[in-house]
């Protein structure tokens, strides 16, 4: 290696220098592990550096904790700080100092920080989040105004958030600022900087359910289309929403209702590189015995995004129920539609149609591409997944007619699954004038006149009949 003192340039002509090389466990901008939010600290980075900043007119502003908490390998201790006054500011920033280090366009750039008085209904402080590179302002977002607050939804285990966005340049520094909307005391703390890298996950393979979780795809919660809309919902919320893009296929997200019928629940998870074509099916992993059992899709809205714009919505009429690869139980099903234009967001809506407490665990986003199945022979062949592109119609799946109680289809998506010894219920109870119906639709193909087309069915009563 040779180096050129004056321009910091190497070249061949410069004077040879010795280079020393150790070996680290940091990461650096480059080298970020994909997909996975990480704590920008002197404990994976070098050379960071905290300050704290406060607007001093007419505000009385106090520090309760050391603000190189902000940057340090401890994760568990933060900066704090304590301000009194109408409109006060409070900035904090963390810089990587090393010259090389300047973090691309397309990095996540935010701060893990407590939710205490930044909940709608009790907002103390807007919140915003800015990049800046060598000193100069970059960008910018508001993460918490006086109009929306902090979504619940965002909270952790801990009741901690992370807030931020993904940037369009290049930055060595992210601050957070505090504006305070009261006159009587406000304290927040700040737990450390963070950032993300993301990178495209795999292709989707033919008829095969994909978990799109991270790290393995560039997943994020777009906290601004999740969250309770329609008429005030008291005891209604989302909680733990970032185990929707965890790559565990145990834990979930809750979404509880209340008696409310004119609320919504929303919950959505973006690609933040991958746009996905026409026809493919975008769905989520729920789990609902009470809303589900009432009818097959009751209440269910799946709706597309691309850039942030609405591409299409499915309900209760168009949406699928697919065999799902993870849920088994009773009222667990894979529910979604294909679809006809393209995207990079689903969004998932539970509005309560019973009017009674329900309670939605939503597991994750589940996306597939179809690919015809085999031609068909001579013999009986069953049209079951993953052979055949085979989903379940909900739109034609379900009991109808006359109100019936007792009736109900049970375990609907072993009709489309591989297995041929497991079966779903349909359940008629000594009323009159109810049917029950299950409908299997083949995603791809259109199949010619003269094909057979039936189910394989047991029913003594009837047969003996």
């Amino acid at each position: 290696f040779y180096y050129n003192a004056t321009t910091g340039c190497y070249s061949a002509a410069s004077v040879g220098i010795d280079v020393f090389i150790t070996s680290c466990t940091g990461l650096d901008p480059s080298g970020a592990t994909c997909n996975t939010k990480v704590a920008l600290t002197n404990g994976l980075f070098t050379n960071l550096s905290a300050t704290k900043t406060n607007s001093s007119l007419g505000c009385v502003n106090l520090t309760t904790a050391s603000t190189n908490n902000l940057v340090d390998s401890d994760l568990n201790n933060y900066a704090g700080f304590s301000v009194t006054g109408l409109g006060c500011n409070v900035t904090y920033s963390a810089k990587d100092n090393d010259a090389a280090d300047t973090y691309p366009a397309g990095y996540y750039a935010g701060f893990k920080i407590a939710s205490t008085s930044l909940l709608s209904g009790s907002i103390g402080s807007t919140v915003r989040i800015e990049t800046y590179n060598n000193g100069v302002f970059v960008e910018g977002k508001d993460v918490v105004t006086s109009s929306i607050g902090l979504e619940s939804s965002l909270l952790d285990g801990s009741g901690l958030a992370t807030v931020g966005f993904i940037t369009t340049q290049g930055f060595d520094e992210v601050r957070i600022v505090y504006n305070t909307l009261v006159g009587i005391g406000f304290s927040g703390q700040v737990y450390y900087p963070v950032i993300e890298k993301f990178c495209a996950g795999s292709a989707l393979v033919c008829n095969t359910q994909t978990n799109a979780s991270a790290p393995s795809y560039p997943v994020i919660v777009d906290d601004s289309q999740t969250g309770i809309t329609g008429v005030a919902c008291v005891g209604c919320s989302i909680s733990n929403a970032e185990n929707v893009i965890s790559s565990s296929t145990s834990d979930y997200a809750t979404i509880t209702m209340t008696a409310s019928v004119s609320s919504i629940a929303s919950l959505a998870v973006k690609d933040v590189l991958t746009t996905y074509p026409i026809g493919t099916f975008a769905g989520f992993n729920i789990s609902n015995p009470s809303l589900i059992n009432a009818n097959l899709l009751s209440g269910i809205t799946i709706r597309t995004y691309k850039a942030g714009v609405l591409q299409e919505s499915s309900g209760v009429g168009t949406l699928l129920s697919v065999n799902s690869s993870l849920l088994t139980g009773t009222g667990e099903q894979l529910v979604g539609f294909i679809s006809t234009k393209e995207f990079d967001e689903v969004k998932l809506e539970i509005t309560n149609v019973l009017g009674v407490l329900s309670t939605t665990k939503v597991y994750n986003v589940v996306l597939e591409s179809f690919c015809a199945g085999p031609a068909l022979s001579c013999t009986d062949t069953y049209l079951v997944s993953p052979s055949f592109p085979a989903v379940l119609n909900g739109s034609l799946t379900g009991i109808s007619g006359a109100v019936c109680a007792g009736c109900a289809i049970n375990n609907s998506q072993n009709v489309v699954d591989a297995s041929t010894s497991n079966y779903a219920d349909i359940v008629l109870t000594a009323g009159l004038l109810s049917s029950g119906s299950i409908s299997v639709k083949d995603a791809v193909t259109t199949y010619p006149i003269g094909t057979f087309a039936g189910f394989d069915i047991e029913n003594t009563s009837i047969l003996g009949a």
